[in-house]
């Protein structure tokens, strides 16, 4: 259940757009990430997730995160982090994106929440069921988003997110 007054969120620490996103060129294609699980319950199909959206951007695709179902919980904060999202990046992780893009680990997120900020700075839309965050109390209406769910996402209703996807290339459901 949501807290009587949540946290405001904090500032999100968000690394730069990487040289190899910026020179990536537009290919037209939309990935859709239908993202329904969440970090608490199995955090492997979030990092696959995440991965994914970086991968595609990197392509030149355009990327749209949609949570769904228990990935909703994903976004909620809990004293102005999500309590899912507090997970590190592990090094590895890092690591091993580093020899598929050229990046460097310590240029990476610190966080799964900074990730999150992250893709979304670098252009991918990041958006949620708001029909379930009204289900479950985060917020007051489908539309409204309240400050119990981070700022980086956008709610939408159950037939906008019948037309995402719709429009997208290429789904993926995690």
């Amino acid at each position: 259940q949501p807290t009587a007054k949540p946290s405001a969120p904090g500032k999100v620490h968000v690394p730069p757009t990487p040289a190899f996103i910026k020179q990536a060129k537009p290919t037209g294609k939309t990935v859709f990430i239908h993202y329904m699980t969440n970090f608490e319950h199995d955090d492997n199909p979030g990092c696959v997730a995440f991965n994914i959206a970086l991968a595609a951007l990197a392509r030149g695709d355009k990327v749209e995160m949609f949570y769904d179902a228990g990935g909703v919980n994903d976004l909620k904060l809990w004293q102005g982090q999500p309590v899912s999202y507090k997970y590190k990046s592990p090094a590895k992780l890092k690591s091993i994106m580093a020899t598929q893009y050229p990046i460097q680990p310590k240029d990476m997120p610190q966080t799964y929440q900074e990730y999150l900020h992250w893709l979304k700075a670098m252009g991918a839309t990041i958006t949620y069921n708001g029909f379930m965050a009204q289900l479950v109390d985060l917020q007051g209406s489908v539309k409204t988003r309240s400050n119990q769910i981070d700022s980086a996402a956008t709610p939408i209703s159950l037939d906008e997110a019948l037309t995402h996807r719709a429009r997208a290339t290429t789904y993926f459901r995690y």
